[in-house]
């Protein structure tokens, strides 16, 4: 018999036919329905089976499958059929393909035919039986195949079962794998609600710090503007810090200046040198305090100090310049009335309200004949005579009242007991607020 050349089939790996080289007809027949190109479904009957079979070996095993003799029914008789299924690795854009092929299959030899006797019928008369060999022969050789067919399914069945338990098992163990996973996760999501439970408390106690520092540094800086101050922060390294809005009138200072060294900035001082006193205290780490002045001639006190941490570690500078021109012209003034005072003709006492003499000037001293020791905290009774002490008491408790007493004839006692007539006068000295704190008692000698 002569066998035609195979026809080849690929599919991929779901089944479905790609291309179909020669006649397949013999093998393969569109399915009932909506058209479809599923290879096993086109199958003639009697050939699914082991193209079935053949096709997950070749997917599993990957190598060449072979199935022989396949018996398979093609219009109204059966025909062999040799299969092939290959799993294509070359070229790369059909990798993973599968290459069936369908070839016939001779049909074997079988011996020649006995005669067989004529079978009577019931009514007595004999017919002739017909020779029937080629049908024995086709039986015995589908029953073979139906035993290899069915001995394979089993084993691949069985492998099956294996592999299906196998799966199972490693299914049963991810389950509880994923199981104990879930129960980790529950924990650990208790643990990270119990965490954001926590960091919540601590973000909302660090909120309300960061409040107290907002509203501590707000008063700090409004604190620092009330006192009128010029201040200045510095670094280690004499870097601008933090500045109060005063330190611009003496300091060229900008907002954009913080982190810029002093030493880039022109000051409007011109007999202090800052840096070398800034450096000065930063190597003895000892305060320093003096006078500088403006170039316009108004006089400020400097005093640069460490800038101490909480846990007294020195990182930094603070200056502050504090305007003492009123003090320095009210201290020129006190200076220049102490002169008057001292230097005045006629004597004068300086009284506190409690009747204690508190100061005099050369001439009270010289007419009283008194060193200053002796005089000054001494009650003012004690150089009158004894009739007038207690007009004197009087006298001041009026110029507690702010009254100005002129003229009071009376006498001074000496040391030695000798009286000196004078005529006195008693003026309320008054403090800021414009209320008596003292009293000037002025003197003139009497000629009589």
């Amino acid at each position: 018999m002569r066998v035609n050349s195979p026809q080849p089939s690929p599919i991929n790996d779901r089944g479905d036919v790609v291309y179909i080289h020669g006649r397949t007809g013999a093998y393969l027949e569109p399915a009932e329905g909506q058209p479809r190109h599923n290879l096993l479904e086109m199958a003639r009957e009697g050939l699914q089976p082991d193209l079935a079979a053949a096709l997950r070996l070749a997917q599993t095993a990957g190598g060449v499958v072979v199935r022989e003799q396949i018996r398979v029914k093609t219009n109204g008789g059966y025909s062999l059929v040799n299969l092939t299924a290959t799993k294509i690795h070359e070229p790369e854009p059909i990798r993973g393909f599968l290459l069936v092929t369908f070839s016939p299959s001779p049909v074997p030899a079988v011996a020649a035919p006995a005669t067989r006797r004529p079978r009577q019928s019931r009514s007595g008369q004999s017919r002739p039986v017909a020779d029937e060999p080629g049908r024995v022969t086709e039986l015995e050789v589908e029953l073979q195949h139906s035993r290899a067919t069915l001995s394979t399914t089993v084993e691949e069945l069985e492998t099956a079962n294996e592999d299906l338990k196998s799966a199972n098992e490693e299914l049963q163990s991810t389950n509880e794998e994923v199981q104990s996973t879930i129960e980790e996760l529950e924990t650990s999501k208790e643990e990270l609600q119990s965490l954001n439970e926590e960091l919540t408390t601590v973000n909302t106690e660090l909120q309300a710090k960061v409040d107290d520092l907002s509203r501590a540094n707000d008063d700090m800086q409004n604190l620092l503007n009330s006192t009128d101050t010029a201040t200045v922060f510095l670094d280690l390294e004499l870097n601008i810090k933090r500045f109060t809005g005063q330190a611009r009138n003496l300091i060229m200072l900008r907002q954009f200046d913080l982190g810029r060294p002093l030493s880039e900035l022109s000051s409007k001082f011109d007999d202090s040198d800052l840096l070398r006193v800034c450096h000065q205290v930063l190597r003895t780490l000892e305060p320093l305090e003096e006078e500088v002045h403006t170039r316009d001639g108004i006089c400020y006190l400097m005093r640069i100090l460490p800038y101490r941490t909480a846990n007294n570690v020195v990182s930094g500078l603070v200056l502050t310049f504090v305007d003492i021109n009123r003090l320095k012209d009210a201290q020129t003034n006190l200076r220049r009335l102490s002169q008057v005072f001292m230097a005045a003709a006629d004597p004068i006492l300086i009284v506190g309200l409690d009747g204690l003499i508190d100061k005099s000037n050369e001439k009270a001293l010289k007419l009283l004949g008194l060193s200053r020791e002796l005089l000054l905290k001494k009650p003012l009774n004690s150089v009158f005579p004894a009739s007038f002490q207690p007009q004197i008491d009087s006298l001041l408790t009026r110029c507690r009242r702010g009254e100005t007493i002129r003229d009071i004839s009376t006498t001074w006692v000496k040391p030695g007991g000798a009286e000196i007539p004078v005529q006195m006068t008693l003026t309320p000295l008054a403090d800021d607020r414009g209320m008596p704190d003292a009293v000037a008692l002025m003197l003139r000698q009497s000629l009589s």
